[in-house]
């Protein structure tokens, strides 16, 4: 990513609740996507392998999970530096920090919030650290003081964007499931790595 990014290839910088100028779509369904091959492996490979899984056996996502969508952020104290509180129009999202061991930063903590606990939890990112966590948990992003941040987010969600029952989002339009959508309460170890089958629709969130 740093290499298309430096290579001043034209792409189109997500847009979300709050614009990332420097940030890259990742998903094929985006307009100016980034769309090198090996990359576009890399991500199915990432979504496949790792993400879904994981979320099915932690967070419980089986149901809501076929489709995919990953775009990528950067911040810096001379450019986007924070992001105001939100929630994500996914069941799950994977957040991942891609900075090298020598590529330092301060500041750009991200508070989840947890209402029904009554608290905060502050997390730091460090070079290699991913979090994954459910769409709906309201988070922000602290103002980055020094160095430079970039991560890829991708997300996880149902047919036409369902996401489980009661979940909101701060995008808007973001459908719940259907009283007709039977969601196990577990699944066996052979569903939680099955990969759909369904082609992926052609929808991007933004």
């Amino acid at each position: 990513m740093e290499n298309a990014a430096e290579a001043q290839i034209p792409i189109r910088p997500p847009y979300g609740i709050q614009l990332n100028r420097f940030g890259m779509m990742l998903d094929l369904r985006s307009e100016g996507y980034l769309a090198a091959p090996h990359f576009q492996a890399f991500y199915n490979m990432i979504m496949d392998r790792y993400m879904r899984p994981v979320a099915r056996l932690l967070l419980g996502t089986y149901g809501y999970d076929q489709q995919t969508f990953g775009f990528s952020i950067q911040y810096n104290p001379d450019k986007d530096k924070d992001l105001n509180p939100h929630t994500d129009a996914s069941a799950a999202t994977l957040n991942i920090n891609i900075n090298l061991p020598n590529e330092s930063f301060t500041g750009s903590e991200v508070d989840f919030q947890n209402h029904s606990a009554g608290r905060t939890v502050r997390t730091v990112f460090k070079p290699g650290l991913a979090i994954i966590h459910r769409g709906n948990v309201p988070h922000a992003t602290h103002p980055i003081t020094s160095g430079q941040r970039s991560n890829p987010v991708t997300w996880l969600y149902g047919e036409r964007m369902q996401i489980p029952r009661g979940h909101s989002s701060s995008y808007g339009g973001v459908g719940v499931a259907s009283p007709g959508v039977a969601i196990p309460q577990e699944v066996s170890a052979q569903e939680r790595w099955q990969v759909p089958t369904a082609p992926k629709d052609e929808f991007a969130p933004f």
